[in-house]
């Protein structure tokens, strides 16, 4: 079994001249076309983009720019709420539907979902209730389709309290109990989450199918980063290097090897250094860990 070793195109947001998902004083210096194309000369299997980067876009206009670039769309992210009122699911499942038609017209038959934001005015537990009944149905509909739904680890701060932690995540994949929902395992979020990522990977790796490769180095006194996300406790960490954050990569993958992990293997990068040398190293450490851990790429 080879596990494909591709690349997200957010690496790139803080190179983008427009459409960046993360906010910034000056613009960058290439389109999010020109990010398809150089994701196209780095040697990966696949790439996963963002709906907020197309979400204007016909997808037979996305399949053409990727097959032009040589290279398969192989994940569409999106985020989709699900954790709405019942009189309000309908809707909320229909639109996810959409993406996910939307996602198989490009090509890509994995679909990672954000499914929930925590609202105030009412208890988690609910919220968390009805997201987990919208993730079935569109689990369901996902398989109907011979597409799979798939959730991460977040530490996104308004979906943390449902799911940022591996526990949390695997809960949720026994109650949407359908194999075309499963999960992304993502080391790095777990230091947001400030909780030991061996630990989470025990926890979720019934349901794994899936795996982002990133992480984080605390950020020091005085020293000025834009880019940063704070931990529960409040401290900042910022993006960088696979090799030069908190999370030690090689002892998860090679418990992934035991457990005969056959997913692909994601790199992300959040970090402030120029996009295309930062995407260029990881992807060339990225093979080097994999190859380490006895994975074949």
């Amino acid at each position: 079994m080879r596990n494909r070793i591709n690349v997200m195109d957010y690496c790139m947001d803080w190179g983008l001249k427009d459409h960046n998902v993360t906010e910034r004083d000056t613009p960058g210096t290439f389109t999010r076309e020109e990010v398809i194309e150089f994701l196209g000369s780095v040697d990966v299997g696949g790439i996963e983009l963002v709906h907020a980067y197309w979400d204007d876009c016909d997808p037979s206009y996305m399949a053409k720019l990727a097959s032009d670039a040589g290279v398969p769309i192989r994940t569409y992210v999106f985020y989709s709420d699900l954790a709405v009122e019942p009189k309000e699911r309908q809707s909320s499942v229909d639109a996810t539907r959409r993406l996910i038609d939307r996602s198989l017209a490009m090509g890509a038959k994995l679909c990672m979902i954000v499914p929930g934001f925590i609202k105030e005015g009412y208890r988690v537990d609910e919220q968390r209730k009805w997201m987990i009944e919208g993730l079935s149905r569109c689990a369901q509909y996902a398989g109907s389709c011979g597409a799979t739904l798939l959730s991460e680890n977040i530490d996104y701060p308004p979906v943390r309290p449902f799911m940022g932690r591996g526990d949390q995540c695997r809960d949720i994949c026994r109650e949407v109990d359908s194999p075309h929902f499963r999960l992304i395992y993502d080391p790095g979020a777990s230091v947001h989450l400030m909780q030991d990522p061996m630990e989470m990977l025990d926890q979720m790796a019934p349901y794994i199918s899936h795996m982002h490769l990133k992480n984080f180095a605390p950020v020091k006194n005085g020293t000025q980063w834009k880019r940063t996300l704070a931990d529960e406790a409040g401290k900042l960490y910022r993006g960088v290097l696979l090799d030069e954050g908190a999370v030690d990569l090689v002892p998860l993958l090679r418990k992934l090897r035991e457990l005969d992990y056959q997913g692909d293997f994601v790199v992300e990068y959040q970090g402030e250094e120029e996009p295309r040398e930062a995407v260029r190293e990881n992807i060339a450490k990225a093979k080097a860990l994999v190859a380490e851990t006895g994975f074949s790429s």
